[in-house]
């Protein structure tokens, strides 16, 4: 089963498109032709009587929640008469809607989970959109090319989360977004906000647990629901655990797949084995392996910005032997997790409390929950708290790598770059509640590691609506609660999950491997940045490579995996020029 997909064409009308525009299509049929507006897709289509299509899975309000295959009367008056923004406020899903309005015009609309990748360029005599890179229309042979200040932009900050892309003249539909196509002159506007859903006024001591389980396992059963096999990352990880727990309730088969390196740090098969016991999962180990690694190859190449962790190729690779042992209709992962449950090791949670006027003792709990959690003193957290009450809301660009980089090229992008706008709150706001958005912004873009035509979807079911929007409503100082983060969510699967998941404060990861990667290639990967396409770019810092230290210079062990991610981009801004 591959991914949903879609081609959409619309402004001035042609008998006949260019050959290159029909190749796209193909293996898609046209699902809908309206005003100028043409829609070819795969399958996962929904009609919305004669006013357009929802492409991808589509589910009820209600919990449980209902799949969608067939809308009623009322729900296509409804969507027709609201330009589509009823879809946003009674259902949710992973989909691309068009939708014919009341005046003619289309409206092509993005979920709030940003499931399904919407990329969009203009010729000026028509719009184009599609899910995914590398064919017309969106191709390097379509005149496409680098934009050196928006890569510059991404390597500094890769979840800018903003319209714009690393190929000039693409952008991305923003997820809750939606774009009117007007004769052919595209304009976006917003459908869904988060601050539509970052309320104020909730107290962990009123908020019940046994709901939080109960929405996050009905949305990720309904999702699971959605395939025959799925391969879950089991990583024995909080995230990726109350995924299985979700798709364990659900009418799939499911297979935890948990990748392997040579360093204990990232071997969690201890973890991993208690959640697929618990859930009764199939269990698939594969081991991270440089034979898989392509050092001059893009990471991911059907992209308009550079994926830059080389391990995602042998995630890829492993995922490839998998499907060739047993039939795998989508990946789930707990990608996202972090961000919606609000993991955070910072003062902020004590400066939420002292803007709301807590009561001492509840500002007494917060910072001693902040101490057991960070390890730092009482002192030291009273003065940052003190020092954050006295500043705004920072740069919405937020902190960033500016290691290697033109420190002038890096402040013209930064200064010229158009930022998500969920990154700028309707008004005054507690840190906490901005800090919590950014990072599901920042969730966003990450469209996995395959291409749509060829492979099954990537899903990532903790960023959808429903648990976004619940999460969102609780304050900051609940998710730290007891002093350890995740807080909520830890206290709402106890008894659900494997309490050495719900007690772990340590997490590992695949940097052991990324390390042997540099160790391996660290020449090639001099070699091609000391004259290559970031070079002649003018994105590197004009003093490299003087200033990068060798991977036998312990007093930098950052650095290796800096290099790499630049050698990353300069293989995908390669693949462009």
């Amino acid at each position: 089963m591959t991914a949903p997909n879609f081609l959409i064409v619309s402004g001035v009308e042609d008998p006949a498109y260019p050959g290159a525009l029909l190749n796209a299509a193909e293996g898609m049929s046209l699902v809908f032709s309206r005003s100028g507006t043409k829609v070819w897709a795969t399958d996962h289509v929904v009609d919305i009587g004669d006013y357009g299509v929802v492409i991808g899975h589509l589910f009820t309000r209600s919990q449980p929640s209902r799949r969608v295959f067939k809308l009623t009367p009322d729900e296509i008056f409804r969507i027709h008469g609201s330009s589509g923004s009823s879809l946003v406020r009674d259902f949710w899903g992973g989909y691309v809607a068009v939708v014919e309005a009341t005046d003619g015009q289309v409206e092509i609309i993005r979920d709030p989970s940003g499931a399904i990748p919407v990329y969009w360029r203009s010729d000026g005599r028509r719009v184009y959109l599609a899910t995914e890179m590398g064919r017309a229309p969106f191709s390097r042979e379509d005149g496409l090319r680098v934009d050196a200040d928006l890569l510059t932009a991404h390597l500094f900050q890769p979840r800018h989360g903003g319209p714009e892309t690393c190929i000039a003249g693409v952008r991305v539909l923003i997820p809750g977004h939606a774009m009117r196509l007007r004769a052919g002159a595209p304009s976006t506007h917003v459908l869904w906000s988060p601050w539509d859903h970052a309320t104020e006024d909730a107290d962990p001591r009123d908020y019940d647990p046994e709901r939080f389980r109960s929405t996050v396992l009905d949305t990720i059963s309904a999702l699971g629901s959605c395939f025959h096999s799925v391969l879950i990352g089991a990583s024995g990880g909080l995230d990726s655990s109350v995924v299985g727990a979700g798709l364990a309730s659900s009418s799939a088969r499911i297979c935890g797949h948990t990748m392997v390196g040579e360093d204990a740090d990232s071997d969690e098969r201890a973890y991993a084995e208690r959640v697929v016991t618990a859930f009764g999962m199939a269990w698939r180990i594969d081991h991270f392996s440089l034979e898989d690694i392509d050092i001059a190859a893009p990471v991911v190449s059907h992209v308009p910005v550079p994926f830059t962790a080389h391990y995602a190729q042998a995630i890829a690779a492993a995922r490839d032997r998998a499907m060739g042992v047993r039939p795998i209709d989508a990946f789930f992962s707990g990608n996202g997790g972090d961000n919606v449950f609000c993991l955070m090791r910072s003062a902020t949670p004590l400066v939420d409390r002292l803007v709301t006027w807590s009561s001492p003792s509840a500002i007494i709990r917060t910072t001693f929950d902040i101490a057991h959690l960070t390890g730092a003193d009482i002192g030291t957290i009273l003065r940052l708290a003190l020092s954050r009450l006295s500043k705004s809301g920072g740069s919405v660009h937020g902190s960033g790598d500016a290691t290697f980089l033109d420190p002038r090229g890096l402040k013209r992008a930064l200064d010229a770059l158009v930022t998500n706008p969920w990154l700028e709150p309707p008004g005054a706001v507690r840190p906490g509640k901005l800090s919590h958005v950014r990072m599901i912004a920042r969730a966003q873009g990450n469209d996995g590691f395959h291409s749509r035509r060829t492979h099954p979807p990537s899903i990532a079911p903790l960023l959808a609506q429903p648990i976004v929007e619940l999460c969102l409503c609780i304050p900051s100082w609940a998710w730290i609660s007891g002093g350890v983060d995740r807080s909520v969510a830890r206290r709402a699967f106890r008894g659900t999950l494997p309490n050495a998941v719900l007690d772990r404060r340590s997490k590992g990861g695949p940097s052991g491997f990324m390390d042997q990667i540099y160790r391996h290639h660290e020449r090639y990967v001099r070699a091609s940045l000391e004259a290559g396409a970031l070079r002649e770019l003018g994105i590197l810092d004009p003093a490299w490579p003087s200033t990068a230290p060798s991977i036998s210079d312990e007093s930098d062990p950052v650095a290796p995996r800096r290099l790499l991610s630049l050698v990353a981009a300069e293989h995908w801004a390669r693949s462009w020029v």
